[in-house]
């Protein structure tokens, strides 16, 4: 997907969740690039693999010293893609888009803390 398709259904999930804001639009912005860098780079691998002649993705490959001696490695692809989802965690995170951040959002607007204390108190 490119970064403008991304924006548009970060920006969405937000107004769904109630807690979107122009003020977060350099993280969406920063968010929306990362994936689409992720979504490149794993088309990109997918299609190295393929054309090695593998089924699934490489984890490693080989490469060649200045030796000449030649050992295992991991993909750069692999590299790449970790790094990435990394990125894009922190992200969804700072923006209240993981299941961690969101209740930790909403507890500290309140409405989890005004629904338990609602409950609480009948049993005072």
């Amino acid at each position: 997907m490119q970064k403008g398709a991304w924006k548009k259904r970060i920006n969405s999930q937000l107004e769904n969740l109630g807690t979107y804001s122009p003020e977060y639009s350099v993280a969406v912005d920063s968010l929306a690039d990362a994936l689409a860098q992720y979504d490149s780079t794993m088309k990109q691998w997918r299609d190295s693999s393929k054309a090695n002649g593998f089924k699934t993705l490489q984890m490693v490959v080989e490469y060649t010293n200045k030796a000449g001696a030649t050992n295992l490695s991991r993909s750069p692809y692999y590299i790449i893609t970790v790094q990435l989802r990394d990125q894009i965690m922190k992200y969804c995170k700072e923006l209240g888009l993981s299941p961690t951040s969101l209740s930790k959002t909403t507890e500290v607007s309140g409405k989890k803390g005004d629904e338990l204390d609602e409950f609480m108190s009948r049993f005072k």
